[in-house]
C-alpha cells in the first residue's frame, strides 16, 4: 500500500482557504466594522453615552422583554413537543415515514410559513367569511377576530415559529435517542427500574448536549427568523394599526428603512450581535470540550 504524500507547500493552504477568508472579510468583518463605527463613533469621536442611554430606555427594555419572551416560549414549546414526538417515534413501526412527515415544516422558509398560517386564519380570497382555522374555532364558541390585536399577533408569530422549531427538534432528538446503548435499558429493566426513571437516569443525561443545542440554537433562530414571519403578517394587513409587535430584529429593520436612519438602529444591532456571540460562546464552552474528548 503506497504511503500518503502530503504537500509541503506553504502557499497551497492559503490558496485553499482564500475564498472563505474573502467571504468572511467582505460579508462579516467589513459590515461589523462599519456597524461599530456608526454605533460608537458616528462623528469620528468615540462615545459610549448613546449606548448607556439606550440600555436605560424603557421602550428598549420593553422590546428586549418581548423578544426574550418570544424566543423562550417558542424554544421551550418546540423542544418539548419535539421530544415527545421523538420518544413516540422511537418505538413506532414505520418511524421513518412519520418522522419525514413531522420534520418538513423546518424546511419551509419563515416568510412562507407566515403566509401559510395567514391562509388558515384570514378570510379566504373566494369570499368566505373566515379561513379554515377561524371556522373551526367558531364551531366551539371562540370568535376569531378579522383584525388581530397585539397579543393575538404575538400568539400567531409564536405559533408559526414553534411549528417550524418542532421539526428541527424532532430531527435532532431522534438521532440523539440512538446514543444510549440498548444494554443500559436492558440492565435497568432487569433491575426493576420503571420506564419513567429510565428516562431521567439514562435517556435525559445522554441527550442533554442536544437539548442545550436546541435551546440555545432555537432561541437564536427564533430571534432572527421571527422577522420573516412578523413582516409577512404586517404586510398582509392582518394586524391592526397599533398591533405591530415590538421585536428587536423587526424594530432594527424599521429604524434602518427611514429616510434618516435612527442612530439607535446601529446600537440595537450591536446589542443583538453581542447577545448572539455570548450565547454561542456559552454553548461552545459548555459542550465543545466534551465533544472533543
Amino acid at each position: 500500500m503506497p504511503s500518503m504524500i502530503f504537500s509541503t507547500s506553504r502557499v497551497l493552504p492559503w490558496l485553499l482557504i482564500a475564498p472563505n477568508l474573502a467571504i468572511a472579510i467582505v460579508c462579516v468583518l467589513i459590515p461589523t466594522g462599519r456597524l461599530l463605527i456608526d454605533a460608537f463613533a458616528p462623528t469620528g469621536v468615540l462615545d459610549f453615552t448613546p449606548l448607556a442611554t439606550l440600555l436605560t430606555d424603557p421602550q428598549f427594555g420593553h422590546i428586549m422583554t418581548l423578544t426574550t419572551a418570544l424566543g423562550g416560549c417558542v424554544t421551550l414549546t418546540g423542544t418539548a413537543i419535539g421530544l415527545c414526538f421523538s420518544l413516540l417515534l422511537a418505538n413506532t413501526a414505520h418511524a421513518g415515514l412519520y418522522r419525514n412527515a413531522l420534520i418538513w415544516p423546518y424546511a419551509v422558509a419563515a416568510p412562507i410559513a407566515g403566509v401559510l398560517w395567514l391562509a388558515l386564519t384570514l378570510p379566504m380570497f373566494d369570499g368566505d367569511p373566515s379561513g379554515p382555522l377561524p371556522r373551526a374555532l367558531t364551531a366551539i364558541g371562540w370568535q376569531w377576530p378579522q383584525t388581530l390585536s397585539g397579543l393575538e399577533t404575538m400568539a400567531l408569530i409564536a405559533t408559526v415559529c414553534a411549528w417550524r422549531q418542532t421539526g428541527l427538534a424532532i430531527l435532532l432528538l431522534t438521532a440523539a435517542l440512538t446514543i444510549p446503548s440498548p444494554t443500559l435499558y436492558e440492565a435497568a429493566r432487569l433491575d426493576g427500574v420503571p420506564r419513567r426513571q429510565q428516562f431521567f437516569l439514562i435517556t435525559l443525561p445522554s441527550i442533554r448536549p442536544t437539548l442545550w443545542l436546541l435551546l440555545i440554537g432555537g432561541f437564536l433562530s427564533t430571534t432572527f427568523e421571527s422577522f420573516g414571519v412578523t413582516h409577512s403578517i404586517i404586510l398582509s394587513g392582518a394586524a391592526g394599526t397599533n398591533a405591530t409587535p415590538s421585536l428587536l430584529i423587526h424594530h432594527i429593520f424599521l429604524a434602518s428603512q427611514t429616510t434618516t436612519p435612527a442612530p439607535d438602529a446601529a446600537l440595537q444591532s450591536v446589542v443583538l450581535l453581542t447577545m448572539t456571540a455570548a450565547l454561542m460562546w456559552t454553548q461552545w464552552r459548555l459542550f465543545a470540550p466534551n465533544a472533543i474528548k
